[in-house]
C-alpha cells in the first residue's frame, strides 16, 4: 500500500504530476521541491490530509484535486500568477485556502472550480484587498457550489461581475448555507460571451438579484 512518494524532491525536471487512486497515500512531502512543475492533480485520495505550501511552485499552470476528503488546508496559492485553472471537488474536511481571494485578480487564471467542499466557508487572500478597477480578461469560467457564506465572500471581493468581461461559464450552487440572504450578480447583463449559466440548490438565500448597472 503506497503511503507516501519517496524521492519525489529530488525529480527537479518533473512538470506533470498525476495520482489517480492513491487510496492510502497520506502525504505528498517534497513536492514544494518541484520546482518546473506545471500541472498537478491527484485523485480519490481519501488518506490524504495534507500538502505541502505550494508557494515555491511559480510555474504551476494547473491544479486539480478530486475527491480527497479528509484534505484539511491547501497552502501557498497567493503569489501563483502563472495559474491557469484551479479546481477542488469532493474535499468534505477543507477549511482553508490560502490565497484563494489572490486568484480573483491574477491575469492569468482561466477556471476557478470550488465543488462540494462544505467546510470551506470564506476566502482568505494574502496582501490583497477588493479593487474594483482590476479586469480579469482571462476568465472564462466560474464555478462554484459550496456554502452560501463563501458563496457570499467571492461575491463581496469581486465588487462587479464586469471585472470578467470574457465570462463564458457561471455555474453557482449552495450546499447547506443558511448565513446568506441574498446573492448580488451586478454586472451579469455585460458578459456578452456568456453561455452557460447554472443556478443550483439556492436554497436558503432570500433573493437572488440580477441586477442592472
Amino acid at each position: 500500500m503506497l503511503r507516501e512518494i519517496q524521492g519525489i524532491r529530488g525529480l527537479k525536471s518533473l512538470e506533470t504530476v498525476e495520482i489517480v487512486d492513491g487510496t492510502n497515500l497520506g502525504n505528498l512531502d517534497g513536492l514544494d521541491r518541484l520546482h518546473s512543475l506545471s500541472n498537478l492533480s491527484f485523485s480519490v485520495c481519501d488518506a490524504l490530509e495534507r500538502l505541502p505550501s505550494l508557494a515555491s511552485l511559480s510555474k504551476l499552470i494547473e491544479f486539480h484535486s478530486f475527491r480527497c476528503p479528509l484534505l484539511t488546508e491547501i497552502e501557498g496559492l497567493g503569489g501563483l500568477k502563472s495559474l491557469q485553472v484551479f479546481e477542488v471537488d469532493g474535499a468534505e474536511s477543507l477549511t482553508r485556502v490560502h490565497g484563494l481571494g489572490n486568484l480573483l485578480c491574477f491575469r492569468k487564471l482561466q477556471t476557478l472550480r470550488i465543488w462540494n467542499c462544505p467546510r470551506l466557508t470564506a476566502l482568505t487572500s494574502h496582501g490583497w484587498q477588493p479593487d474594483s478597477q482590476i479586469v480579469l480578461e482571462s476568465l472564462r469560467k466560474l464555478s462554484i457550489r459550496a456554502s452560501a457564506s463563501l458563496l457570499q465572500s467571492i461575491f463581496n471581493q469581486m465588487l462587479h461581475l464586469t471585472k470578467f468581461p470574457r465570462l463564458m461559464v457561471l455555474e453557482l450552487g449552495e450546499m447547506g448555507g443558511k448565513n446568506a440572504e441574498e446573492l448580488l450578480l451586478e454586472g451579469l447583463e455585460a458578459l456578452e460571451d456568456l453561455v452557460t449559466l447554472m443556478l443550483l440548490g439556492l436554497a436558503s438565500i432570500r433573493d437572488y438579484l440580477l441586477c442592472q448597472s
